[in-house]
């Protein structure tokens, strides 16, 4: 199809003529949607236009001899080609590689939502709570200031002061686990060179003054 598109006289093919069904345009793209099961229907569709054409012109006139000219040098490229069944083209491997890449990164993401709603909804241990407790005190001033922000509607914020004070112990289970991840994620790449103290049930913290 592409020859016979890039011959000097196809632009005269390309769009119908008059009410004289079909064109080279309309031939290309009901190949490439794989309308014809093999070359020779195809050739059928391409006649039919040259067929027009002869009709619509007298012997002699320029159109009709561009007609022949073309039709000619079709011939002689389905000589060439012969009769050929067209196959439906499978997809790709890429494409095959693509879809299944797909369907596991779903799959992926979906165990993990279902592993981390799994991990909200796990009581806390004694050594994790502690362990909770000693990273809190590790978070830089203004990660614990966002902190706070995230256990407001946990802690009374009125009583606190200078300090703000909070019991793990009283959190729900899933407010424990959300403030680990947080923590988690925050975490300091480096320890911090100067210690702070820590209480066995209670956690403290100097809130950063706000601007």
């Amino acid at each position: 199809m592409e020859m016979l598109l890039e011959h000097s006289q196809a632009s005269r093919f390309l769009f119908p003529d008059g009410s004289s069904p079909p064109d080279l345009k309309t031939v290309e793209h009901k190949l490439k949607s794989q309308e014809y099961s093999s070359s020779t229907q195809f050739a059928q569709d391409v006649r039919k236009i040259w067929s027009n054409s002869w009709n619509n012109y007298q012997p002699g006139t320029e159109a009709f001899i561009a007609t022949t000219e073309i039709s000619n040098y079709f011939e002689n490229l389905m000589r060439n080609i012969g009769d050929v069944e067209f196959k439906a083209e499978k997809p790709s491997e890429i494409q095959e590689l693509k879809e299944q890449v797909s369907k596991v990164s779903a799959g992926i993401k979906k165990i993990a939502q279902e592993s981390s709603q799994n991990i909200l909804d796990t009581p806390m241990s004694v050594v994790e709570k502690a362990q909770l407790r000693k990273n809190i005190l590790k978070l830089p001033p203004d990660k614990i200031s966002q902190m706070i922000l995230l256990l407001k509607d946990t802690i009374d914020m009125s009583k606190c002061t200078d300090t703000v004070e909070f019991d793990l112990d009283k959190f729900s289970t899933r407010k424990n686990r959300e403030l680990e991840q947080y923590v988690n994620k925050n975490m300091p790449k480096s320890r911090s060179s100067k210690p702070k103290k820590i209480e066995a049930k209670k956690t403290q913290y100097m809130p950063t003054p706000q601007a």
